[in-house]
């Protein structure tokens, strides 16, 4: 039981420092598997036409975040604003790039 408890108080502590931002994809970019950069393969980074806040310039989706890849894939096509939520953990390729935690359509 303890642990579960653990488990849901490190979840809500990591939304608890998310920020929250709206705008219209504008760029789309996936690293496929033969990147340089090993840590950077089959992320997705995008970004907004909106500014972002506390040092970011771009965001990353995981690869295996399937719905949040194919929200944004859909957004782009269809020119329609997302609502992300991201912290500021930097990607481990690239300072600026931070995780975005959670993406949806408005």
């Amino acid at each position: 039981m303890k642990y579960v408890v653990l488990i849901l108080a490190l979840a809500i502590s990591n939304f608890a420092s998310a920020l929250t931002v709206t705008g219209k994809v504008s760029a789309f970019r996936t690293f496929p598997k033969a990147q340089s950069v090993a840590a950077a393969r089959n992320h997705v980074v995008f970004s907004l036409d909106t500014a972002l806040s506390s040092g970011c310039t771009l965001l990353y989706v995981a690869p295996e975040d399937k719905t949040s890849i194919a929200v944004l894939l859909a957004a782009k096509f269809s020119n329609t604003d997302v609502t992300v939520t991201y912290n500021t953990e930097s990607s481990p390729w690239h300072g600026p790039t931070c995780n975005a935690l959670e993406v949806s359509v408005n």
